[in-house]
């Protein structure tokens, strides 16, 4: 045992490997009862016999980079230099609201699928959110693989969750802008066909295939399916 100058007592194992003289702290009187150090004690002896030195292993281990230390490197490496700002913003915030505080103190070789799993669950709310998490933790492990930071990629497998259908509609601001962009587009029946996308709800196909008629414009817009919507973005267009 060992006491400090302040008064804290410490189980100690000294002992000797490679012919040097190491003196191992076990862990404080308050946290090990006496037998409990003496069993510890016990293994280490044995560990050190099949010639392992505990203090290289616990410095080593103190050494070895958590996941956060990776979102670090994924970051200043990989996002900053490669991806949009947009992107890069929705990866920082993943990070910072996610990773880091969920699991981002563990070690590289210690986070196993069991935690991508539950940290993945934790937003089974939002199955969108949750599936890009995976993503980004699943290209965070590949970089660490080809930089040598690890050499499994827990992430790899994890089921996703489904995802419903996503839908969004122009503002009127996006179509007034749109607009422009095809007022000024060079191709006119490129823009043309574009135009009749977006004000009648018609399909690609049904745009765009040939049947022969000189009229393709005036016949493909009797054909097409009149929606709410596209009735919306007809009386905003004109």
């Amino acid at each position: 045992m060992r006491v400090t100058a302040a008064g804290v007592t410490s189980f100690i194992l000294d002992y000797r490997i490679s012919g040097r003289q190491r003196r191992y702290t076990i862990g404080r009187h308050s946290d090990l009862t006496v037998a409990a150090a003496r069993i510890e004690a016990g293994e280490l002896r044995a560990r050190i016999r099949d010639g392992h030195d505990p203090m290289e292993e616990r410095h080593q281990g103190r050494k070895e980079p958590t996941l956060g230390d990776l979102a670090t490197e994924y970051l200043e490496r990989h996002a900053v230099p490669n991806k949009r700002p947009s992107s890069l913003r929705v990866d920082r915030q993943m990070i910072d609201n996610n990773i880091r505080p969920g699991i981002g103190k563990l070690r590289l070789k210690a986070v196993g699928r069991r935690d991508i799993e539950a940290l993945h669950l934790s937003l089974k709310a939002t199955p969108y959110a949750a599936n890009r998490l995976l993503s980004l933790l699943s290209k965070m492990f590949n970089l660490g693989i080809q930089w040598k930071w690890t050499a499994e990629n827990p992430a790899r497998g994890v089921p996703r969750f489904q995802e419903g259908k996503r839908e969004r509609w122009l503002t009127t601001k996006e179509i007034q802008r749109f607009r422009e962009a095809l007022d000024s587009y060079t191709d006119q029946n490129a823009a043309n066909a574009l135009r009749l996308l977006m004000l009648t709800g018609s399909r690609e196909g049904e745009v765009l295939k040939p049947n022969g008629n000189s009229s393709t414009f005036s016949a493909t817009c009797g054909q097409s399916r009149a929606t709410t919507q596209s009735r919306s973005a007809w009386n905003t267009y004109h």
